[in-house]
């Protein structure tokens, strides 16, 4: 276009001859592994801490609607949150352990 500085934007020598080169970024391994400075038992307390957030969304919100429809017992209720609570805990504590596995072994082959 007229008036443009030939330097600036599309009109860049290295743009139109496509003479500059492909960019490499500088990743390392360590930059492709999620922190896994989590310890047995700091990791132990996040799975809990979230397996307690989601007993209350996917558990304790839809047990108190059928509560009203059908009478719950408080052994029942607290048998289901605290069996939901303990069961979620394992499986987030699990997969968690798997995955960091996972994710070290990756590192390790790249």
């Amino acid at each position: 276009m007229p008036g443009e500085d030939p330097n600036k934007g599309w009109n860049r020598a290295s743009v139109q001859y496509r003479s500059r080169g492909p960019y490499k970024p500088s990743v390392k391994v360590e930059d492709l592994v999620m922190p896994n400075g989590l310890g047995n038992f700091r990791m132990l307390w996040t799975c809990m801490l979230m397996a307690g957030m989601m007993t209350v969304l996917y558990v304790w919100i839809p047990l108190m609607f059928l509560n009203v429809f059908v009478p719950i017992s408080g052994v029942t209720y607290a048998a289901a949150l605290g069996g939901m609570l303990l069961g979620l805990t394992a499986f987030l504590y699990i997969a968690g352990t798997r995955e960091t596995r996972r994710d070290r072994d990756l590192a390790t082959r790249l």
